[in-house]
């Protein structure tokens, strides 16, 4: 097995070397690595014969199936969910080298707390297999998922189902505090892994990302790891303020919004790529995709994209979950310092319109070129928005909103854009909301 597993490293550092000279000096390093400096010989590289190299590319290639214990199980509904939410598990197939394969005869299903069995419908994107299921018991949930007759991962899983949210008043005071005794340095944005469980902090003075990790009774333990330091390079920040966590890939993905760029990270902190400039486009006067002017926040949509506020050229931009750009939102709008934006779970995108007081919602139907505006009525008994920022949505699509003037943090229903998003090309004006396509 070993000497299997050291012509594969072979195979992968020779892989790596675009040039002749690069593979010579590849196996020199390898061989005074493996023989010690007086042992090594001199390597010679031969332009490959064609007629093998046809031979060979004409055999194919070996692959393998997935080992169950091998494969990742990703979602927010692993371990608690709320009645009424929509689960949404992820499967990744990988071999025993952890490796993504392609593979086939997954299934899955739920014992509800009656003793009921559900099988779940298995629908695949790219390699992940995505099972759903909407959670209507309170109680305990059993979540199991083979492969081949096979359980998969940690299966099965227990999942507690609890009634909806509650909201009370902030002024009772937090359930908990943790970290108060100077880790963080003016902590900004917060991002949560429900599968592992673990809470990722943007700590924006310290120029990094503080990942925590989430014990039973959703206890915040101390500080797990954390990863960044301030500079201008892979890996480094300037003033992080948004972390984002996707449940489709395990992906981090952190704006660095005084180097004006993104950067995404595995779950584990290790860097993968970056998105944008260091120099700031204000002074152009139509940005470029990619040219991100202080971005402001980060959000994953359910199918694994990326939003990101780019907030002085006052527009969204939409990415693939690699970092290619895939289109701009709400430039025509005029948006004025977008803040912040998240997706609920068919996909919509809510953002925080901050110089123009006001939330503003993009249809995921339309391809988000339908919106609809969210101001204040004066029967609500509540004065307008003042200076919108930060925003999420929870299991159930209710929108929460940190109105920061007004000191306040507002809790809409989902039903308060529902009959815009049911049909975005509709015209008729309602007491909250206004339609514009």
């Amino acid at each position: 097995m070993s000497s299997i597993r050291r012509t594969l490293e072979l195979e992968q550092g020779i892989a790596a070397c675009p040039q002749s000279a690069d593979i010579v000096a590849f196996l020199q390093r390898l061989q005074e690595e493996t023989l010690g400096p007086f042992n090594v010989m001199d390597y010679k590289f031969l332009p490959p014969d064609e007629k093998v190299l046809q031979y060979i590319s004409a055999i194919g290639s070996v692959t393998s199936e997935s080992e169950p214990k091998s494969c990742i199980v990703r979602s927010e509904d692993l371990h608690y969910t709320v009645c009424g939410g929509k689960g949404k598990f992820v499967v990744i197939p990988q071999n025993a080298a952890n490796q993504s394969v392609c593979d086939q005869g997954f299934s899955a299903y739920i014992t509800t707390p009656d003793k009921k069995e559900h099988a779940l419908i298995v629908d695949k994107i790219d390699e992940n297999y995505i099972f759903n299921f909407t959670f209507s018991d309170k109680g305990k949930h059993t979540l199991m998922i083979k492969v081949r007759g096979h359980r998969v991962a940690a299966s099965p899983y227990t999942i507690n189902c609890q009634e909806g949210y509650t909201y009370v008043s902030l002024s009772k005071g937090p359930d908990a505090v943790f970290l108060d005794r100077g880790e963080l340095n003016r902590a900004w944005g917060m991002a949560v892994n429900r599968s592992s469980p673990r809470l990722y902090i943007a700590d924006r003075g310290n120029h990094r990302i503080v990942a925590c990790s989430i014990k039973e009774g959703h206890h915040v333990g101390p500080i797990e790891f954390t990863f960044g330091e301030e500079g201008e390079g892979p890996g480094q920040f300037k003033k992080p303020v948004s972390v984002a966590y996707s449940t489709f890939d395990g992906r981090v993905a952190v704006v660095d919004k005084d180097n004006h760029r993104i950067q995404v990270f595995t779950e584990k902190g290790r860097f993968l790529f970056e998105a944008g400039a260091l120099t700031a486009s204000h002074q152009v006067k139509k940005p470029p995709p990619l040219a991100f002017n202080f971005p402001w926040d980060i959000a994953y949509s359910p199918d694994g994209n990326m939003a990101v506020s780019d907030s002085k050229n006052n527009r969204i931009q939409l990415l693939d979950k690699d970092g290619n750009f895939l289109k701009t939102i709400g430039e025509s709008f005029l948006l004025d310092s977008v803040r912040g934006i998240t997706f609920d779970s068919q996909g919509n995108l809510y953002a925080t319109d901050f110089n123009f007081h006001r939330l503003v919602v993009f249809a995921a139907s339309t391809g988000f070129a339908a919106f609809a505006v969210y101001r204040v009525a004066k029967a609500d008994g509540l004065t307008g928005l003042n200076r919108p920022q930060g925003i999420c949505v929870d299991r159930l699509d209710n929108v929460l909103l940190a109105d920061s003037k007004n000191m306040r943090i507002l809790v809409f229903s989902k039903e308060l854009f529902g009959s815009f998003l049911a049909d975005p090309t509709s015209s008729n004006e309602t007491a909250l909301c206004w339609h514009v396509t």
